[in-house]
Formats: C-alpha cells, sequence, structure tokens
C-alpha cells in the first residue's frame, strides 16, 4: 500500500467516531471482519460497531496483521462463506 493510501485510510478512520452515521439503521446482517494484530486504532472501533449495528457478527482474523484476505486467506474465506452460506454454494456450480 502506498504512503498516501495508508495515510488516507488512517485518518478516516481515526474520525470514525465523528461521524453521524446511524449505524443502528443498517437493517442486514453484518459481518465484522478484524485482523489479530490489528493496530488500536482499528481495534478500539469493533466494540462500537458490534453494539451499534444490529445483528452483526464479529470474528477476529487469527495470525493477520492489516491485510487479512492475504494475511490468513484459508480463515479470512471460511468465515465469508459461512457468513454468506447461499453465496458459496452458488460460486462453486
Amino acid at each position: 500500500m502506498e504512503t498516501a493510501t495508508a495515510v488516507n485510510s488512517l485518518r478516516a478512520v481515526m474520525s470514525f467516531h465523528q461521524t453521524d452515521a446511524d449505524l443502528a439503521s443498517i437493517t442486514l446482517p453484518t459481518l465484522i471482519l478484524y485482523d489479530e494484530h490489528e493496530s488500536s486504532v482499528i481495534r478500539r472501533h469493533v466494540p462500537t460497531l458490534a453494539a451499534e449495528i444490529p445483528d452483526a457478527t464479529v470474528q477476529e482474523v487469527p495470525n493477520a496483521g492489516r491485510a487479512s484476505p492475504w494475511d490468513n486467506p484459508g480463515f479470512f474465506n471460511e468465515a465469508v462463506e459461512e457468513f454468506f452460506p447461499e453465496t458459496s454454494q452458488s460460486a462453486r456450480r
């Protein structure tokens, strides 16, 4: 990831508490994945997301830093497939 992209991503996450997004208005089941070795800036928002989004499922991706699909693709893919079983079934056809 380029430095500018990383800085912009961190700025967006750091301003999360300033958003007026109504997380309670999310009506679909939501999968929240965060990496085991994620920065504290990201990790501190997980409880807020889990508490405010109805029907949220939270999972920590083990042995992952900031790029769980690449750091632990087996766990990541399995978590997504279990969360969206109908999608994973149609993809295999």
